[in-house]
């Protein structure tokens, strides 16, 4: 990475000097193309869950919360910072026979305004299978919240 930089820095001076010595500021576009001939690519983002893993997630955490098999769990599904988004992604729930899912509205730790995605209370040991349809749909992990 610190060779990148240099080697980024060096272009940048280059075309620098050459336009200082043309008399005339550099092109920005050759100055950007300099610089981005030198710059790593974007790492790409990681893949989503797959529905089984989503599942071996919920499941673990409900054992490891140490909840009798007949105790209720919760899960978020997502928050949302626009209520039309979040009244889009409770459709999209409903339409996939997922009844239990809700939208709480509350306040974010700097104060704007969150509405929460969630699901249930159901039985905790629906939630595996119910986590793996969520992920199915197109959402990212659920995580199990207390209520």
């Amino acid at each position: 990475m610190a060779k990148q930089q240099k080697e980024q820095a060096r272009a940048l001076a280059a075309a620098q000097k050459a336009a200082k010595k043309a008399g005339k500021l550099p092109p920005a576009t050759a100055v950007a193309a300099a610089s981005a001939a030198t710059l790593p690519a974007p790492a790409a983002a990681p893949p989503p869950p797959s529905p089984s893993k989503a599942a071996a997630v919920v499941a673990a955490a409900v054992e490891g919360n140490a909840a009798p098999s007949g105790s209720d769990v919760t899960l978020q599904v997502a928050s949302f910072s626009a209520r039309s988004n979040a009244d889009r992604a409770l459709s999209m729930l409903r339409g996939a026979g997922i009844g239990a899912a809700r939208l709480l509205d509350g306040n974010a730790s700097n104060g704007q305004k969150v509405w929460r995605l969630r699901v249930g209370p159901l039985q905790a040991s629906a939630a595996p299978e119910l986590a793996a349809r969520i992920v199915g749909l197109g959402f990212g992990q659920p995580q199990r919240v207390r209520d």
